[in-house]
């Protein structure tokens, strides 16, 4: 008999509960509309009950505003003579044996080689972790793929990516 008697007071209390925060949140009178409003203000008047309704002062043009269709084209303004710009950075002796023995394999690279080099940390870092080219070739034929796009030129990429990889072991992964 507790536990009926129990769980009975335990529901009145949850439907007060309810009750009382719905009444604090504005019960039933507080609505919200999916659809926004066109109405620019609003002024509030009394009606013959004593509530007060609001009505619109002034409307907005619902018109669409019209935009140019695109931007303006960019201009390229001249570098100025003798404007430092970002320095090249200092290749080590392990960077500059492997793109070395890239250019001796006739393996040409964009950008000074930096996206070669990349490849060339990727290869070793790697191998270091898994002990396995199977799982890097596919990276290493991306890189290779992309080079040659920025480079605009058709490659036998399978073998490119050969190169790289046995260049990467042979001059950059234990230098």
């Amino acid at each position: 008999m507790r536990t009926a008697f129990g769980r009975g007071l335990m529901a009145v209390a949850l439907v007060a509960g309810v009750a009382g925060l719905t009444a604090a949140c504005g019960g039933d009178g507080s609505t919200v509309s999916s659809t926004p409003s066109a109405s620019a203000g609003s002024g509030s008047s009394a009606s013959a009950d004593g509530s007060a309704s609001a009505t619109a002062s002034s409307t907005v043009d619902p018109s669409p505003t019209k935009v140019a269709p695109t931007a303006p084209g960019e201009t390229r303004e001249a570098v100025p003579e003798g404007f430092p710009g970002p320095a090249a950075p200092e290749r080590s002796d392990r960077d500059k044996a492997f793109l070395e023995g890239l250019t001796e394999e006739g393996i040409e690279f964009s950008q000074n080689g930096d996206v070669a080099l990349s490849a060339a940390q990727f290869i070793c870092s790697a191998e270091r972790e898994s002990g396995s080219t199977d799982q890097v070739r596919p990276m290493v034929l991306a890189i290779v793929a992309s080079d040659a796009q920025l480079l605009d030129k058709e490659i036998d990429a399978e073998a490119v990516a050969d190169v790289y990889i046995a260049t990467a072991q042979e001059t950059y992964c234990d230098a």
